[in-house]
């Protein structure tokens, strides 16, 4: 099983995004966008796990989750890893609750740690990847066209929020299509936002 960790975008957060998306598929870069329903903040990629280690999984995101109380999440700026010069991602920042992201994603991997599966030890940063660059062809345009659009309206920004108030553990079964996500399990944080 492909399997990773993941916070669901709000509706609104995907909605501005997708329009985003439909003005940078029109700078003829050449890249691979993601679909609005597939659209989410990676805490933690696993790749391939063996289904007998599901249990090892929950038992970590749910002491992940412990304690943690839900929270406001809203999207800001656009960036590219790991410059828009080289782009070979284009990813949506996050403004509120980033560090609440940033949290759970730190405790989720060091439980993930102790039960044995291997983590990223580079440090966190809480983004939503939008698109994959397959060349660095037409590159500035796309660069351009997103810096423009993220120097746009700040009120655009503000119809991103949600609140997280759980998070998943999420199969991707990869397809001629692009990968099809479906929740293995899904693991609540406290029903009181936090400040």
């Amino acid at each position: 099983m492909r399997l990773f960790f993941a916070v669901e975008l709000s509706p609104g957060a995907r909605r501005l995004l997708e329009s985003a998306l439909r003005e940078f598929a029109a700078s003829g870069a050449d890249a691979k966008w993601v679909t609005p329903d597939a659209m989410h903040l990676t805490l933690a990629f696993l790749g391939e796990v063996r289904p007998e280690r599901l249990d090892s999984l929950r038992g970590a995101a749910s002491r992940a989750a412990a304690g943690k109380a839900a929270y406001k999440l809203s999207l800001s700026g656009l960036g590219a890893f790991p410059s828009w010069k080289a782009a070979r991602v284009v990813w949506a920042g996050i403004d509120a609750g980033a560090d609440a992201t940033k949290r759970l994603a730190d405790d989720l991997r060091a439980a993930l740690k102790e039960e044995g599966f291997p983590v990223e030890e580079r440090e966190f940063v809480p983004h939503a990847t939008i698109g994959r660059l397959r060349s660095s062809r037409k590159l500035e345009s796309l660069a351009a066209a997103a810096q423009a659009w993220a120097r746009g309206p700040q009120a655009r920004w503000e119809q991103t929020g949600g609140t997280v108030d759980a998070f998943a553990l999420v199969q991707s079964t990869l397809t001629p299509r692009g990968p099809r996500y479906e929740d293995v399990a899904r693991f609540s944080l406290s029903s009181v936002p936090c400040a």
